[in-house]
């Protein structure tokens, strides 16, 4: 009698060890999988900046877990890579501009960013490429249609002495850059 409590112990040790050995393969696996897949929220995210008189794309490969349309406006705020700019891309949007919050409602981004965005030193041409890449950039992606701008919270906006209202979200019919 005192047999079969030794045996289901040792099949009891049996089965434990078999359950080991298939977690740790099977753990290998998945940092294996995971290794050769990339991250799992890489994606391409167009950026737009400005190059002689014109409005030009540039492509990022946006990699973590925030939305699409924050990493957009991130990317978009730091500005073209050091190539970028020897091939003559900037930003009209001025440092130290930080977008404080990014949401979507109903088809519309809405982006409310520091006081620091209407501090651009001024000239009616560069109001409008700030206001240009910030609506390109986020109505490129998909479902968003129009961008609101806010600055410190206010939706009822005048940038500039140029005196440019923004009051209403805009699409790119709106800008036509």
């Amino acid at each position: 009698m005192k047999k079969k409590p030794q045996l289901r112990e040792a099949v009891l040790k049996w089965l434990l060890t078999c359950f080991v050995i298939f977690l740790a393969g099977s753990f290998d696996y998945f940092l294996l999988f995971h290794s050769l897949r990339g991250p799992a929220s890489s994606r391409p995210v167009k950026i737009y900046f400005l190059k002689g008189e014109r409005l030009m794309a540039v492509s990022r490969a946006a990699v973590g877990e925030a939305p699409a349309e924050r990493e957009a406006v991130d990317a978009l705020l730091k500005g073209p890579t050091k190539e970028e700019a020897q091939r003559g891309y900037f930003s009209e949007i001025p440092d130290g501009t930080k977008a404080k919050k990014v949401y979507i409602e109903d088809s519309v981004a809405f982006v409310d960013f520091n006081g620091r965005i209407g501090d651009y030193g001024g000239g009616s041409a560069r109001v409008q490429g700030i206001v240009s890449q910030i609506v390109y950039t986020l109505t490129e992606l998909p479902g968003i249609k129009k961008v609101g701008i806010l600055v410190e919270g206010r939706s009822e906006v005048v940038l500039g002495g140029e005196g440019y209202i923004l009051e209403k979200p805009l699409s790119r019919e709106d800008v036509r850059f």
